[in-house]
């Protein structure tokens, strides 16, 4: 009996680890030190935020490969390098920036072919995005302009303050009926479906960082580093860091 039982914990042990490498995914977080005359720090983790998990360098963390990143700027796009921490990836940026905003955007498409068909997702070929917003106006309740350079799919602001209004993108067009998820900084999530313009609205209960996400499967078929799948799961976030609570 106790080698069934140890047996069953073994198995529901491996069938967690299995649903979690489908589950995991990257966010980035700023670390602002205008005030220290210092630059702004940016940090890309891989983990389930809601989960309050973190992958290190010698585990998951080694799983996520290139990571190419830029930032948008009325001066144009300028590539960004991310160097390997303990658990996260990590750049400086100029503390000084010019007057408006800075998008930052990542993507990591070199990740082998999964198959995730004992989950209903089938054999996949798993691609990463992710999205924030650095500031570098005092105010940024207006409304946002969506980048030109978009990555395959995307979760883009339209406003942030009381109300925070973000859209989803795939291939550049508006995607409909996605369902996005929100992640508050104390564990509690929601799932919104995006309207009939790819758009949800959001009123934060809490202060601190919010993480968005949304997966796309993408049914077509192709192949990856000499090995077939089914479709290619691209899975994105946003992620903004509430300074005040909706009322």
């Amino acid at each position: 009996m106790k080698r069934i039982l140890n047996i069953a914990v073994f198995l529901i042990g491996m069938l967690a680890i299995s649903s979690l490498a489908q589950a995991h995914y990257l966010w980035i977080e700023t670390t602002s030190q205008e005030s220290k005359g210092a630059p702004a720090k940016l940090e890309v983790f891989y983990g389930e935020f809601e989960e309050f998990l973190r992958e290190k360098a010698g585990g998951r963390l080694d799983e996520v490969g290139k990571i190419e990143a830029w930032t948008l700027t009325p001066q144009g796009k300028n590539e960004i390098r991310f160097e390997k921490k303990d658990d996260h990836f990590e750049v400086d940026i100029p503390a000084k920036q010019p007057l408006g905003y800075s998008t930052v955007q990542i993507q990591e498409l070199g990740r082998p072919v999964q198959d995730w068909s004992k989950y209903d997702i089938g054999v996949v070929k798993p691609n990463f995005y992710a999205t924030t917003i650095y500031p570098t106006a005092s105010n940024l309740e207006t409304d946002l302009a969506i980048p030109e350079v978009k990555t395959t799919l995307a979760i883009y602001p339209l406003r942030l303050g009381d109300e925070i209004a973000v859209k989803v993108f795939f291939k550049n067009e508006a995607l409909p009926n996605a369902k996005l998820n929100v992640h508050a900084p104390n564990g509690w999530s929601k799932e919104i479906k995006t309207d009939e313009t790819g758009m949800i609205r959001f009123r934060p209960p809490w202060q601190g960082q919010y993480v968005f996400e949304v997966i796309h499967l993408e049914k077509v078929p192709g192949e990856f580093q000499g090995v077939s799948y089914e479709a290619i799961r691209h899975r994105a976030t946003f992620t903004w860091n509430v300074a005040k609570a909706s009322a």
